[in-house]
């Protein structure tokens, strides 16, 4: 799998595929940290593309929403990404977070059409 590390004068850097605990930043300096969950990989590879793009919907959905149901909907995506990372996922739980997300996406009207196709294409992806 390639590594790909840009760091850039301005101290920034954006890291992708890089396996590993410690990263080393010029003058000796070197940060070390463990991140949980936070590639949100499904345990279904081919619900990977799909969470993704979820996300990235939801993201786009949650500039319209009140600030109560934003939160809501940051809430049941998180529970959705945790619950589908289980080698057996629960009905029971995805299927309460997909539906609270497809709640919040058909009362913001057309910017909430992909979280409604997206979340359906999941859903007929977990066995």
């Amino acid at each position: 799998m390639p590594r790909e590390i840009h760091y850039h004068e301005h101290r920034h850097f954006e890291a992708r595929d890089v396996t590993g605990a410690v990263v080393n930043l010029g003058n000796n300096n070197q940060v070390t940290q463990t991140i949980q969950h936070s590639f949100n990989t499904p345990s279904n590879p081919d619900l990977a593309p799909l969470l993704a793009q979820l996300t990235q919907a939801v993201e786009k959905m949650l500039a319209e929403l009140s600030n109560e149901e934003a939160a809501k909907a940051r809430k049941n995506l998180k529970r959705l990404q945790d619950e589908l990372q289980e080698p057996k996922p629960q009905k029971e739980w995805y299927s309460v977070s997909i539906e609270g997300l497809i709640q919040a996406a058909k009362n913001v009207g057309a910017i909430g059409v992909p979280v409604i196709e997206l979340a359906g294409k999941i859903l007929r992806l977990i066995p």
